[in-house]
């Protein structure tokens, strides 16, 4: 049985072969045996059409279907360095919108943390973005892959960077609940964004506790503690409604807020509620 299966394999590597010395290389059908090679890690068919004159940065004809991205989103690490070795650029777009083969790995469902270190140690840019601005943090990030994060911080990876819509990889590791990565991102510097509360909230820590975490407001503070952390963001106004009330607008960590001050009779301004606008 073993015999068969080898005798097949050999079959089709000779049908491979033949084909490849027939065809016109850049022909659809060449580029779909080229791409099947590499899907299954086929070394010796893969150094065989590099040698006949396969491109290893062919365009991608779909997502993530360039050499490059699909050998490293199988997880084939021998079809990877071979393509290296061959000239792949690590940087080259996989995907229409200017995913790298980095990107197509980090937001893969499945972590492959091989694949990445490999991909940055053959010099992929760690801090790229695709056309909305995402970068493999983010992506790696979103998806909870606590290694590939953990990698991709070791290679430079910036934890300020946002996408077109705003997002930091925090901001959308805390969407998707992926608290690992949330402690990873944190540890690293990160700033948690800060989240709206609901009405229930208003008047407890829960409204201010992203706040607190970034060095930022709490509840209780009088003016005078409170001020020089408020100037730290962007102060936008200052409204003196009654003579026992202050509300100061400002925005912090991209965030407009209300932040409500009271006094009883002629005490101090405390930070008695703070309102998301």
């Amino acid at each position: 049985m073993a015999f068969r299966r080898a005798a097949s394999s050999g079959v089709l590597l000779v049908a491979t072969l033949l084909s490849i010395a027939c065809r016109n290389i850049n022909s659809p059908q060449a580029r779909q045996d080229f791409e099947a090679a590499i899907r299954d890690d086929q070394i010796d068919t893969i150094q065989r059409m590099l040698d006949a004159g396969f491109n290893p940065n062919q365009e991608p004809s779909g997502d993530c279907s360039t050499p490059l991205a699909l050998a490293a989103m199988h997880g084939n690490a021998d079809s990877v360095t071979l393509l290296f070795e061959h000239g792949a650029q690590p940087d080259a777009p996989a995907a229409s919108d200017s995913r790298t083969a980095l990107q197509c790995v980090a937001e893969l469902e499945q972590a492959l943390p091989e694949m990445v270190a490999l991909l940055l140690q053959n010099g992929a840019d760690v801090n790229l973005t695709r056309r909305d601005g995402t970068t493999a943090l983010m992506l790696a990030a979103s998806r909870g892959h606590v290694e590939t994060v953990r990698l991709l911080l070791e290679a430079g990876a910036d934890i300020h960077m946002r996408s077109e819509a705003g997002k930091t990889a925090v901001a959308l590791a805390v969407e998707m609940k992926r608290t690992e990565v949330v402690k990873l991102l944190e540890g690293a510097g990160a700033k948690l964004p800060a989240q709206p509360a609901g009405p229930e909230e208003t008047q407890g820590m829960t409204v201010t506790s992203l706040l607190t975490s970034a060095g930022m407001i709490v509840l209780g503070e009088t003016w005078d503690e409170a001020r020089p952390k408020i100037e730290t963001g962007e102060h936008l106004d200052t409204f003196h409604q009654t003579p026992t009330r202050s509300i100061e607008t400002c925005r912090i960590n991209g965030q407009v807020y209300r932040l409500i001050f009271e006094r009883v009779r002629t005490g101090p301004y405390k930070l008695a509620r703070i309102e998301i606008q």
